[in-house]
């Protein structure tokens, strides 16, 4: 069964227009929106009243020393200890005890308003310099001397820190809102769709798209099996009855049997690694040709009505490749006369070649081919058929030597006048020569009459 990470060993298409849920895209998006999601915050109460406590001890304790001053004075030691206590600067300190009550006070009431105001809503670590920025204009709007507000400035900064806390039950509520309100991607896929091509890696969107087909289960994987050893079964017993009927002496010649698994095996495996170049340069042509030369139209014939289906159903063939398989499956067996010399091989490739170039401009102006895929596909095309044929002669050649099947080939050498034989026949035995030549030629048309084979008649002859 296909998994993530693994390669398509061929082309997997669709089988019917659906609609599908992105699972890792829908993610994504989900993930997007609660990144952007702005934290709700809340006034932390305790922390509200720790920052009102601090500035009002401040005051209270500048308040006592005030009141000290006049009778008893300020250490130094004591002053020392004001200072790092609050960390304030000794200018702040210095004005504080030389101002007026009523300038103290002033700047108290002014103080206390500016942080009220600023402590009743919360206020996050990052909004700190924000408000304090804020104080200063406010301060400076207001009838305040340069001193006053230079000393607000100062305890604004001092004093004004963070009171807010992130409130986790909001924001998870929040957060249930946008993940419930996510809208999940969809991606639609049309039926005849290539969904992963062939020496391709199976990634987690491709796997997802063929679950949701159905392609990738056990089940499925157990019809496929099915089926296929149903097809099997079909073409075994297709091609018992059609050799028992049309060609019974195929099945008593075990090398003929031989030279037919030898034949479609080699072809098939040939075709295996030219179709890593292009699914354009196919060889599947020498079936027929071989097959045709050797053991007649019949067999041929059945060899192509068996392998079409099957190669359809290997290589999960559209309409285009499955027209292209079998204009090279069927068109040799009509082009090819019943007396076949080895020129006729070559002639016939050459006429299949220029059929498959017209299908590459067919197919290429459906699919919107750019002018350079045009000329590669072409060439395929062409190289396909021609090689199909050299092919051929190459393994009829072989058979012919290797199982001793007298093909047409070799009939036409055996009744060529130039064979060594009849050139003795006709030197040494000259009527006898007249007669043979004449028994030859009624032999040949009464053959051609009945529909045998003339060239095996006129070499019997």
């Amino acid at each position: 069964m296909l998994g993530e990470g693994q390669i398509s060993p061929r082309d997997i298409y669709a089988r019917k227009t659906i609609e599908i849920i992105d699972v890792k895209a829908t993610e994504e998006r989900k993930n997007t929106l609660l990144a952007e999601l702005v934290p709700v915050y809340r006034i932390d109460e305790n922390l509200t009243q720790e920052r009102k406590k601090e500035y009002i001890s401040f005051f209270q304790e500048l308040e006592t020393i005030r009141s000290t001053i006049p009778q008893q004075g300020i250490s130094f030691e004591k002053k020392e200890e004001f200072f790092r206590k609050w960390k304030i600067t000794s200018g702040v300190f210095d004005w504080f005890m030389e101002a007026p009550p009523e300038k103290f006070e002033r700047i108290k009431e002014v103080f206390f308003s500016n942080m009220e105001k600023n402590l009743s809503q919360p206020i996050r670590e990052g909004e700190i310099e924000q408000k304090i920025l804020e104080s200063y204009s406010a301060y400076e709007r207001m009838n305040l001397e340069v001193d006053e507000i230079r000393v607000l400035n100062l305890l604004t900064s001092r004093f004004l820190k963070p009171n807010a806390r992130v409130d986790l039950v909001e924001n998870e509520k929040l957060r249930e809102q946008v993940i419930k309100n996510v809208e999940p991607v969809k991606r639609y896929i049309q039926k005849g769709q290539i969904l992963v091509k062939k020496g391709t890696v199976v990634t987690h969107t491709d796997l997802e798209s063929l679950r949701a087909l159905g392609l990738v289960s056990e089940q499925y994987e157990s019809y496929l099996l099915f089926a296929l050893g149903i097809l099997i079964v079909f073409t075994v017993v297709f091609e018992y009855s059609f050799i028992k009927k049309f060609a019974s002496e195929i099945i008593q010649k075990n090398s003929f049997l031989l030279i037919r698994i030898l034949t479609i095996t080699g072809v098939i495996a040939l075709n295996a690694l030219s179709l890593r170049f292009s699914w354009y340069l196919i060889l599947l042509a020498a079936v027929p040709f071989i097959l045709y030369t050797l053991m007649g139209r019949n067999l041929a014939l059945c060899e192509s009505l068996i392998l079409f289906p099957l190669l359809m159903w290997g290589e999960r063939a559209d309409f285009m490749r499955s027209l292209y398989i079998f204009m090279n499956l069927f068109l040799p067996l009509f082009l090819l006369d019943k007396t076949i010399k080895r020129r006729d091989l070559v002639k016939t490739g050459f006429w299949i070649a220029l059929v498959n170039i017209m299908m590459v401009i067919i197919f290429g102006l459906q699919e919107g081919n750019t002018h350079l895929e045009f000329l590669i596909n072409s060439v395929y095309g062409f190289g396909g058929a021609i090689i199909s044929s050299i092919a051929a002669l190459g393994g009829i050649s072989l058979f012919e030597t290797t199982f001793h099947v007298a093909t047409d080939f070799r009939l036409l050498e055996l009744v060529n006048p130039t064979h060594p034989l009849l050139k003795r026949l006709m030197m040494e035995a000259p009527g006898t020569y007249s007669h043979s030549l004449m028994m030859a030629n009624l032999a040949e048309a009464a053959a051609d009459a009945i529909g045998a084979n003339p060239l095996l008649a006129r070499a019997g002859a």
